[in-house]
């Protein structure tokens, strides 16, 4: 069991133990009939110890070293309180004791992992979509958060100090010429084809050495959306269970970037285009409740 794969253990093993009655567990949630049975499932879980040795970084020779020229990397340590990555994914029988939230375990070797997916829409969040504005009218706040977000990218890109720049319809343009080319693979109304596109590789846990990298976390809301105050302050809060990645592990961040600058000067050049990537993860974080902290990252 201490082997067992995580992704087996947490997605299809957790639930599916023949002592689990469920015709108890549905007429008495409250029940702590089985408290013991989680606690043993939990403990396996959160106990389990990963040893990747990396020699030169296995990771890391597997971003840049095989025959990619324009794959890269970089590293980034989790921040205080830890990372959260597949909450959104159903976990929940609403029994005592059970981690009630979704975790992101890799199928094949049960590690911990971020989902390129992931990484590429918290990137794509932080870019103004400026071609939304021709589909729909903005209201006024709408459209000054997209005017930041064009003074952040330009700001980093160019060192412009002028907050103002953001609502300059040249730098809309600009800004919007970047995003169309990283996210959607077009340059001047072309469309890339897929072998000059860029492409967002899941981040992978970098340098442990039989450490324990998961911890559980809980968090108590007292109030729930459409129930009325009064209705909800008196009662007992219902904890919400759930894993997160221990602070101080380090996951790869790998991507693999073209050079479309010679079809659009314009356009970031590979080096660049990583910069603004590290620049956005460790400014917003990645993650579930990055609003109360968790998925903040560091260098």
């Amino acid at each position: 069991m201490n082997n067992a794969n995580l992704h087996l253990l947490f997605n299809t093993r957790y639930f599916s133990d023949k002592e689990l009655d469920f015709s108890l567990i549905l007429s008495d949630r409250k029940s702590e009939k089985y408290k013991v049975y989680f606690e043993k499932k939990n403990e396996a879980i959160l106990s389990r110890s990963f040893n990747i040795s990396v020699d030169g970084s296995f990771i890391k020779n597997l971003f840049e070293n095989l025959q990619f020229d324009n794959s890269k990397s970089f590293c980034l340590k989790i921040l205080n309180p830890g990372l959260l990555i597949g909450a959104g994914y159903s976990h929940e029988i609403k029994y005592k004791g059970e981690i009630k939230l979704g975790f992101s375990f890799d199928y094949t070797s049960g590690l911990p992992y971020i989902p390129g997916s992931s990484i590429k829409g918290v990137l794509r969040s932080i870019f103004p979509d400026w071609s939304n504005q021709r589909k729909i009218r903005l209201t006024d706040k709408a459209l000054k958060i997209k005017e930041n977000q064009t003074f952040f990218l330009l700001n980093f890109i160019h060192g412009i100090k002028d907050k103002n720049s953001g609502s300059d319809p040249l730098n809309q343009k600009y800004i919007s010429a970047i995003e169309n080319e990283i996210f959607n693979g077009i340059v001047n109304d072309n469309k890339l084809s897929i072998y000059q596109r860029d492409v967002f590789f899941d981040a992978m846990l970098e340098n442990t050495k039989n450490t324990e990298i998961l911890d559980k976390e809980t968090i108590t809301p007292h109030f729930k959306k459409g129930i009325p105050l009064q209705d909800v302050i008196l009662k007992e809060p219902d904890p919400i269970t759930f894993i997160k990645v221990r602070p101080g592990i380090s996951f790869r961040f790998g991507f693999y970037v073209h050079d479309n600058t010679a079809a659009d000067s314009s356009l970031l050049s590979p080096s660049l285009k990583l910069k603004l990537f590290m620049h956005v993860l460790t400014t917003i974080g990645i993650g579930a409740k990055t609003n109360v902290g968790f998925g903040q990252l560091s260098e």
